[in-house]
């Protein structure tokens, strides 16, 4: 009876220790679930509106501080680039350097003939007139032969303007030698407006001696408009001794609007 109670006694431990091995090798052999840590939450990316002011001025922090390959590049690519306003094309044409100049007034003409951009002619004025003052003898060569669109008529005007205060006279030779009759024109109003702010009387006479047509009253008009704002008395006088007639209609009208 003790016998069979100790036997008894083993074989409930021994049963117990397999079905405890035989549980713990279960639990080993079946798949194990990965929990994943947590990860803090995704921070929202906040994105302003296309036409915001956030917007452009974001887009243009990233257009001003481009990283530029080549300095002339740059400058070419910010003249074309319709976003830049007037003062900063004054400042990027102010940085150009003098040795190329020559490059970057064909780069501005030819911005000019193709209209690529609404400030084309106040481009190639300003790196005329800065080339002009560096190398003006040069740009005397440049100027007649290069410059043949009538579409730059103002620079022609505004060039030998300035030629005309150091030898008038070599001025108007210039004047010819532009290829198209817009241009020729617009250099002699240069000079006539320059030379009607210190002798109006001598600048007229020099007007009437051209023939007869649109020309000439255009030519008038120019002299008319200095005349008329720096001594609108002395122009109102004059205009009298001119014919009656359309000339003289139109130069009235040109000191009035002067003055």
């Amino acid at each position: 009876m003790i016998y069979y109670r100790h036997m008894r006694k083993n074989n409930t431990l021994g049963i117990a220790l397999v079905l405890g091995s035989g549980l713990i090798l279960l639990l080993a052999l079946s798949p194990r679930k990965t929990i994943p840590a947590e990860s803090p939450p995704p921070i929202p990316t906040i994105v302003a509106p296309q036409d915001s002011s956030m917007a452009s001025r974001l887009s243009e922090l990233r257009r001003r501080t481009a990283t530029p390959g080549n300095p002339l590049d740059e400058i070419k690519r910010r003249l074309l680039d319709r976003q830049t306003k007037r003062a900063e094309l004054s400042e990027l044409m102010d940085s150009i350097p003098g040795a190329d100049l020559p490059e970057m007034a064909q780069f501005a003409y030819d911005i000019l003939k193709t209209r690529k951009v609404s400030a084309a002619n106040y481009i190639f004025s300003g790196i005329m007139l800065r080339w002009n003052k560096i190398d003006s003898n040069t740009v005397k060569d440049w100027a007649p032969e290069h410059i043949r669109d009538d579409e730059a008529w103002n620079v022609a005007s505004i060039l030998a303007g300035d030629w005309s205060m150091t030898d008038r006279a070599e001025a108007f030779q210039l004047a010819a030698k532009f290829r198209s009759s817009g241009l020729r024109q617009g250099a002699v109003a240069g000079i006539l407006s320059r030379w009607a702010v210190t002798d109006p009387q001598a600048a007229v006479q020099y007007a009437m001696s051209k023939p007869e047509g649109t020309d000439r009253v255009n030519l008038l008009g120019t002299i008319g408009l200095v005349w008329g704002k720096s001594n609108y008395p002395a122009a109102s006088a004059f205009v009298k001794s001119l014919p009656e007639g359309a000339e003289r209609a139109h130069f009235q009208h040109c000191i009035d609007y002067g003055h």
